[in-house]
């Protein structure tokens, strides 16, 4: 939001009351008007407002009606409703149900209006900050929960930092806001593995077959994932992004625009877990997308994302050789790690961790193999020029 000017939508089917209005708040307030309600729903799709002015009575949505639609579809936006004394009654039902934020009477005075207005960014800013502090809390305590898988399953844990950098760039680049969700679920897909037997990731480290009730175990996985999350309160976004990733078929029936938003998101999870699967598993940059065309036929935005995405990643990465002390945090490992006896310690694609650093601290001098190779971003040219 801008602090000198914030974005004001006002909605009325008078044009002169929103020139007037316009004229009365553009000092304070970077407004927007619309003259009808249709118009302010796609002014609102197109570009978010922290506040929303209505009048009360319009032709087709009155102005309770559009400030309700509003709350669903965007409900940071804080509402006002302009009112005559003749729709008291309507206007104090939208306020008890928590349509408003504060009704106003007309004739409203210019210095009323701008006081009732600039309690609304106070309110507006409340609501972005509480929310800003859930989203750090939840995301500083999801990343000590994948610390912790780390540990017990550091190849699970290896595949979900790298599906969760290429989930982000692709979500970045298609121009998805919020992706905190999707950022989140990245990293707790895996979380479901923790019922697994110990036999199931021996096998796995080993590359053993797996019986059909291995198999189905970790079938099971996302189902187990979601029972796990499922007593959290306020991970319902991060759910829904799970949930969306393991549909085959994009659900058409959705109707508000987060259920759509998080669909999309779970559409680019599981684009990026499908890449890292066929990464891990060797495939060239070539293959694997050559392959995801004919599997995803139904997602051209998201794959042409990728192409692009992976294109150029390949023109700016470096590969080193080092030995396994100079292994430092967001490094990515190009080769297994194994000890001297021939134990995998972390596989190849693991993005290497606090929690790794310390842990080769703590082994004996020798006591794994290398050099390491790693992959890791390459420094910018200098474009510095001569005096």
């Amino acid at each position: 939001m801008n602090e000198q000017r914030p974005r004001l939508l006002c909605v009325d089917d008078d044009t002169a009351v929103l020139d007037g209005l316009a004229l009365t708040l553009r000092r304070s307030f970077d407004v927007t008007i619309a003259d009808s309600a249709a118009e302010a729903l796609r002014r609102l799709d197109a570009q978010d407002y922290p506040i929303v002015m209505s009048d009360m009575r319009m032709p087709q949505m009155s102005g309770a009606e559009l400030l309700a639609e509003v709350r669903k579809r965007h409900p940071d936006s804080v509402r006002l409703l302009l009112t005559g004394y003749a729709d008291m009654e309507a206007a104090a039902s939208a306020v008890n149900e928590g349509q408003v934020f504060r009704f106003l009477i007309k004739p409203c005075t210019p210095p009323v209006l701008l006081r009732a207005l600039q309690d609304a960014v106070t309110q507006y800013r409340l609501i972005t900050a509480e929310r800003e502090l859930l989203e750090r809390t939840l995301r500083g305590t999801v990343q000590a929960l994948a610390e912790v898988l780390s540990l017990a399953d550091a190849v699970a844990y290896g595949h979900a930092i790298s599906v969760q950098k290429l989930a982000l760039a692709l979500a970045r680049q298609l121009g998805l806001i919020p992706i905190w969700p999707l950022e989140l679920a990245a990293l707790l897909a895996p979380l479901g593995r923790v019922s697994l037997p110990p036999e199931i990731h021996h096998k796995e480290q080993r590359g053993d077959p797996l019986t059909t009730s291995e198999r189905a175990a970790l079938a099971k996985v996302a189902e187990v994932t979601q029972g796990l999350l499922a007593p959290i309160p306020r991970l319902e976004p991060v759910r829904s992004v799970l949930f969306a990733a393991t549909r085959s078929v994009v659900d058409d029936t959705l109707q508000g625009p987060d259920e759509r938003h998080w669909q999309r998101c779970g559409r680019v999870l599981r684009l990026a877990t499908d890449y890292v699967d066929r990464e891990s598993r060797g495939d060239s940059v070539g293959i694997a997308l050559a392959e995801m065309r004919a599997r995803h036929v139904d997602q051209p935005e998201l794959l042409a994302a990728l192409e692009k995405l992976k294109g150029a990643e390949a023109d700016h990465v470096e590969i080193r050789s080092l030995p396994v002390r100079l292994l430092q945090a967001g490094m990515v490992l190009c080769d297994d790690l194994y000890t001297q006896a021939g134990q995998r310690l972390v596989p190849r694609g693991f993005t290497v961790n606090a929690g790794l650093v310390e842990r080769i601290r703590n082994l004996r001098a020798g006591s794994l193999r290398e050099p390491v190779r790693v992959s890791l971003l390459r420094a910018p040219a200098s474009t510095s020029t001569a005096p």
